[in-house]
């Protein structure tokens, strides 16, 4: 329709909207993997100069779909090749799909593949950002060598993590120690000895150090270009999960070490990446709570922080499962009094936070809801370990009026899951009116509940509440399980 509007008024407009459409359905087709119908349409695509680049492309990659990898490669290398390519805003789009396909042959060195088709298409892509390239191509080209400089971290981690490498390390530790030994010796052929161990151990050492030299420097890259995509546009929002891998592979162990931030937390610090990103992660964060760089803890208090004051009912039960995590100590005396150094710190960790949130600006919004919300878990986790004194068959008690769960009011129904906003503005929220005075026994492990809770919305829900061996779990159950 589009063809036969352009060829009757010869309008440029809908040759333009023409194109557009059929450079969708070849990539439509070609993921479908209807080869023979993407080759189709492309034929059928103008040949205006000012998509014959594009077309061109589009040629390589159907050839490339087919298995001809060989014609497509040529496609793509005349493109690149030519002076018209390079003052298009294609260039970086044709740098991107060159490095990806001499990646999956092999045909090229790893470094040569990042510094010469990805990196150069990123640097390209800034330069001409307020011109030519849209957020959506620049945002592809730091993801595509994120993902490059991602794959190579892990590569060299597990050559690292590997039996080989691992027996290297001893033998250079070995080849050390026999060094020591010759050191004092006078005997010509020792002396000889000697001379060929130092050669070989500078050589092995800086083998070793040269691996983990490129390991932190492909974890950084793909940090750093996974931010700058997650920056752009929400495309790639996914890839957050990646980010917090990366940044907090390293932080582990129980001693706090104060060595200032390191290259990852830079990066991290760097870029703002709007705190809605992080929700889905935040369980990921706070488990991380306590850890052992004084600089990562700082910067990772700064995040949940951010969320908390932006996403209250997001962030603030994840805080509090951490903060409450040894809640059971205080009711019963069956519970495991042994814990670990870093589930300690993480408990102290949420526990600042929380504090620290409650003493926002006392009496403004923010404040009020985390103490509202400390309390309704406090009184959930009390009423979970509450055993009923009447010996009865009926499966239906009476709450103690000295429970803490009748005096909740005005706070977020704990079973309600609660979209994120973008903005941070939550204004229909659905709350607690009140709780019912009984709750239902329905058999099981740990004697579960069935309490229901009136909302100001005029509807009733329910709510599954048990003991488990770890305080985390029975909120979880509380705020994810509805019956």
């Amino acid at each position: 329709m589009l063809n036969a509007l352009y060829q009757q008024t010869r309008n440029n407009i809908f040759e333009t909207a023409c194109d557009e459409t059929l450079f969708s359905l070849v990539e439509k087709a070609r993921d479908c993997g209807r080869v023979e119908l993407a080759e189709k349409y492309t034929l059928e695509i103008s040949n205006s100069v000012n998509i014959s680049i594009q077309k061109s492309m589009e040629q390589a990659k159907n050839y490339k779909a087919r298995g001809n990898d060989d014609i497509a490669r040529q496609i793509l290398d005349k493109l690149l090749s030519s002076n018209t390519a390079e003052k298009t805003n294609l260039y970086p789009a044709l740098l991107l799909l060159q490095g990806e396909w001499l990646f999956q042959s092999v045909a090229e060195l790893n470094s040569v593949i990042c510094k010469d088709y990805f990196q150069l298409a990123c640097e390209i892509c800034e330069k001409s950002f307020s011109n030519h390239s849209s957020p959506e191509e620049i945002a592809k080209a730091y993801i595509t060598l994120a993902e490059f400089a991602d794959t190579q971290f892990q590569k060299l981690r597990e050559h690292i993590q590997g039996e080989l490498f691992r027996e290297k390390a001893k033998l250079l530790q070995r080849s050390e120690g026999d060094i020591v030994k010759l050191q004092g010796t006078n005997d010509p052929d020792a002396r000889k000895t000697l001379a060929i161990l130092c050669k070989q151990f500078r050589m092995d050492k800086e083998e070793i150090q040269h691996t983990h030299n490129e390991k932190d420097r492909y974890q950084l890259m793909a940090l750093d270009n996974y931010l700058k995509g997650l920056g752009l546009i929400n495309k790639y929002d996914l890839f957050i999960f990646r980010v917090i891998a990366l940044w907090l592979e390293a932080s582990t162990g129980n001693q706090r070490v104060d060595v200032g931030p390191s290259k990852l937390d830079t990066a991290m610090k760097s870029k703002d990446i709007p705190s809605y990103k992080y929700i889905p992660v935040l369980h990921q964060l706070s488990g991380r709570l306590g850890t052992n760089s004084v600089a990562t803890a700082a910067l990772l208090d700064s995040i949940l922080i951010k969320c908390a004051k932006e996403h209250p009912h997001q962030t603030l039960p994840v805080l509090l499962s951490q903060a409450l995590l040894h809640k059971d100590k205080e009711l019963t005396t069956k519970a495991n009094p042994r814990t670990s150094d870093s589930s300690e710190n993480r408990v102290k960790a949420a526990r600042s936070l929380i504090e620290k949130l409650k003493r926002e600006k006392k009496g403004n919004e923010l404040s009020t809801l985390a103490v509202k919300m400390e309390f309704l878990w406090n009184a959930l986790i009390s009423f979970a370990y509450f055993k009923p004194t009447q010996k009865t068959t009926e499966q239906r008690h009476s709450i103690p009026s000295t429970q803490d769960l009748l005096r909740i009011e005005d706070i977020t129904v704990p079973t309600l899951n609660i979209p994120t906003n973008q903005s941070g503005i939550y204004n229909d929220v659905v709350c607690v009116r009140k709780f019912s005075s009984f709750f239902h026994l329905v058999g099981g492990i740990n004697a579960p509940k069935r309490l229901m809770c009136s909302a100001n919305n005029g509807k009733m829900y329910n709510m599954l509440v048990k003991v488990s061996h770890l305080t985390s779990v029975c909120i979880e159950t509380i705020k994810y399980r509805v019956t």
